[in-house]
């Protein structure tokens, strides 16, 4: 009888376990692949980009003022338009032929930020593809780096979306008491991220 089961085991568990490991393989060279494009964008694009808009990022701003960015994001697009956000670079024309799209409507957007939403949400996705440091949130509170401070918190939990399942997945099996913690801690956060906008 051990025999047999030892049998069927043997039996059932070498397919699984060779499906468990084509699938971690194909996972790590589809990270790695990710990983070396990240870097390729964030060296030749994103980097320049964002260290030309940073000074600018979500302040009240003139056409005047921005033309190092926009400088900087031309000279981009000419030897590297495939490596460019297509919403960044169809923000960034509309924005050249109207430079009064400044201007905030009645509920506070604008073309300008727009840009810097999509330019600071790149970012901070190729650094952690590229396993380099992102952003936290102490230094976007610190610098103002944010449109609402419920956008920049949506945004930072979606980044590390991985994270937090992972965590939650450990925290479930250690009791579902601490998995329902966590849950109505991030729901607190974002609660009063919300409160402290509609101020």
């Amino acid at each position: 009888l051990v025999m047999q089961y030892i049998e069927y085991l043997y039996k059932y568990l070498t397919p699984v376990i060779s499906v468990i490991i084509a699938i971690v393989t194909m996972r790590f060279t589809h990270n790695d692949n990710q990983s070396s494009v990240a870097r390729e964008r964030l060296e030749k694009v994103y980097h320049p980009l964002f260290v030309a808009i940073e000074p600018f990022l979500y302040k009240n701003v003139s056409y005047e003022t921005v033309q190092p960015f926009l400088t900087a994001y031309y000279e981009a697009e000419a030897s590297h338009l495939l490596l460019i956000n297509p919403s960044l670079s169809r923000c960034i024309h509309v924005l050249s032929k109207d430079p009064d799209c400044f201007e905030r409507d009645k509920y506070g957007n604008c073309l300008w930020f727009d840009i810097c939403d999509i330019v600071s949400n790149d970012y901070d996705k190729l650094c952690k593809r590229a396993f380099l440091p992102v952003r936290n949130i102490h230094y976007r509170l610190c610098y103002k780096q944010y449109r609402t401070k419920m956008k920049m918190l949506l945004n930072t939990l979606l980044i590390n979306l991985p994270s937090i399942i992972f965590i939650g997945l450990f925290l479930a099996l250690l009791h579902p008491y601490l998995l329902l913690c966590l849950f109505l801690l991030l729901f607190c956060l974002l609660l009063r991220a919300w409160a402290e906008d509609m101020k």
